[in-house]
């Protein structure tokens, strides 16, 4: 559905405004990205985290019931969150660096494992 969202959006804009097409191409990056953040921010707020999705389906609704597969799902799910807002505000600043995914998965990952040392 994040997905569906995110590109049918893009899409609307650029027939809507096809005089801006070029910058809405520059920054559809930055777009895209934080679609996903804000998808994944409002799935963790209704308490239905995306990753929570992958378990069960993984796992089975009784074994991805596990508290601690719970609370993966939900931290993961900030991550995921922190990570493309990350993402996004970089790739705004910096439209043509390839830099701003490089950056931010790497300070993600470093967060990521921080938080379960």
């Amino acid at each position: 559905i994040i997905f569906v969202v995110v590109f049918g959006l893009l899409t609307t804009l650029a027939w809507i405004y096809q005089e801006s097409v070029e910058t809405i191409e520059e920054y559809s990056g930055p777009a895209i990205n934080a679609g996903l953040a804000l998808g994944f921010f409002v799935s963790w707020l209704l308490s239905r985290p995306v990753v929570r999705g992958y378990q069960v389906d993984k796992l089975g609704e009784e074994r991805a019931s596990h508290p601690i597969l719970v609370h993966m799902a939900s931290w993961l799910s900030v991550m995921f969150t922190v990570v493309f807002s990350s993402i996004a505000v970089i790739g705004a600043i910096w439209p043509e660096s390839g830099w701003a995914f490089l950056i931010c998965n790497l300070a993600g990952g470093g967060a990521f494992l921080t938080a379960y040392k």
